[in-house]
């Protein structure tokens, strides 16, 4: 990862949304820059899973992209073995895949 993009967006403890202009505009200056997005990441106010939001409405819907979700809103400490990630296959379908083959953490205690 070479740059964190945090989007304009509105959210509630129920539902998250990008500002349309924003995402436009976003989309428009990663094609000029001929940049990708590889991976989003975001929190739930419960235990980390993928919901059916997060399976329908990517930022990105790609063979390879990576979904991280950090739970209880990333209040508590976080532990590697409480995160939850998400890839989406080669036939659009999302999958469990291995925090720990695809990332690479800082903190070796997370």
């Amino acid at each position: 990862m070479d740059q964190v993009v945090h989007p304009v967006h509105t959210a509630t403890p129920w539902n998250y949304e990008l500002d349309r202009r924003w995402l436009h505009a976003f989309w428009m200056e990663l094609a000029r820059q001929q940049r990708s997005v590889r991976a989003q990441i975001h929190t739930h106010a419960g235990e980390a899973c993928h919901s059916h939001t997060d399976d329908t409405y990517p930022i990105a819907h790609h063979p390879g992209f990576l979904s991280l979700v950090v739970p209880h809103f990333a209040a508590a400490p976080v532990r590697r073995r409480l995160l939850y990630l998400a890839t989406i296959q080669g036939n659009g379908r999302w999958s469990v895949a291995s925090v720990a083959e695809n990332l690479e953490l800082s903190d070796e205690n997370a």
